[in-house]
């Protein structure tokens, strides 16, 4: 049930902070920061779109606002996963769904822990817990 989508958003919020301090700021269009980022992902149109939307090159903003939208993807395939559970009939597919739950509530919480990181500026945090939470809605 990994969502792809949220799977490319954490990987963008990787890279984002990766390029902390590696992207030249300094004269540089925001579509030249963007591509210099996106370049290195597996879909650097879709990476590009993303954060275009955020509407900043500021690193912390992008970062921010990927770690939201991951949070809000994974909110809305928790619920999905919720809303298959309780319509299952079969006690092996319910058990399947439960586990998606939690694996997804699990994700939203490391989602929450790596904001609480970013804003302390413990980026080695972000990475660790965005790491646990694609391994979370990876399962």
């Amino acid at each position: 049930m990994a969502s792809s989508s949220f799977l490319a958003v954490f990987r963008i919020v990787l890279l984002v902070l990766f390029f902390n301090g590696m992207v030249p700021m300094h004269a540089a269009s925001q579509d030249d920061i963007l591509s210099t980022i996106c370049k290195k992902t597996r879909n650097p149109s879709f990476c590009f779109n993303v954060l275009k939307s955020a509407g900043t090159t500021d690193l912390k903003r992008l970062a921010t606002f990927t770690l939201n939208l991951a949070h809000d993807k994974v909110a809305q395939t928790r619920a999905l996963a919720q809303s298959l559970a309780s319509k299952a009939s079969d006690p092996k597919l319910k058990e399947r769904y439960a586990t998606c739950v939690e694996q997804y509530g699990e994700a939203a919480d490391d989602i929450e822990d790596g904001k609480k990181d970013l804003g302390e500026g413990d980026y080695n945090g972000v990475n660790i817990k965005a790491s646990a939470a694609m391994t979370e809605a990876g399962d």
